[in-house]
C-alpha cells in the first residue's frame, strides 16, 4: 500500500506543462497526507470571445517555445478532481497597472487557491 506522506504540494503554472492533467491532480492526490493542501496558480482559458481565438492559434506557439505550454480549462479539472475542499479564486494579471492587450489578453486570466485532500 502506498502511504500518503506530504503536507503540501505547490502547482505554480505547471497543469499546463503537463500532457494529462487529469492524472498529474490524481497523483497529488495520491502524495498528500489526508488534509493535505494543494497550492496553485494557473493561467486559464479567457473568457473574452475573440481572444479565444488567439488561444487557440497561440498554444501552438507555446508548445514550441515554452516548455510544451498549453492554456485550458484547468480550474474544471481541479473541481473534478476529487479534492475534499477547494478554494478557487479569478485574477487577470496586468502590467503596471495597465490591462494587457492584443494577444497578450490570452495569459492574463488566472486562478488560484488551494485544495484540500
Amino acid at each position: 500500500a502506498v502511504v500518503s506522506t506530504q503536507s503540501t504540494g505547490v502547482c505554480f503554472h505547471s497543469l499546463c506543462s503537463s500532457s494529462n492533467v487529469s492524472m498529474a491532480l490524481l497523483e497529488i492526490l495520491r502524495v498528500l497526507k489526508p488534509g493535505g493542501k494543494m497550492y496553485f496558480i494557473e493561467h486559464v482559458m479567457t473568457k473574452r470571445k475573440y481572444s479565444k481565438y488567439w488561444v487557440v492559434q497561440m498554444n501552438y506557439a507555446l508548445q514550441l517555445s515554452a516548455w510544451d505550454c498549453h492554456i485550458g480549462d484547468f480550474r474544471s479539472q481541479i473541481e473534478r478532481a476529487g479534492f475534499s475542499k477547494l478554494n478557487i479564486s479569478e485574477l487577470e494579471l496586468s502590467f503596471r497597472g495597465a490591462r494587457m492587450f492584443g494577444p497578450m489578453w490570452c495569459l492574463s486570466p488566472h486562478i488560484y487557491g488551494y485544495a484540500v485532500k
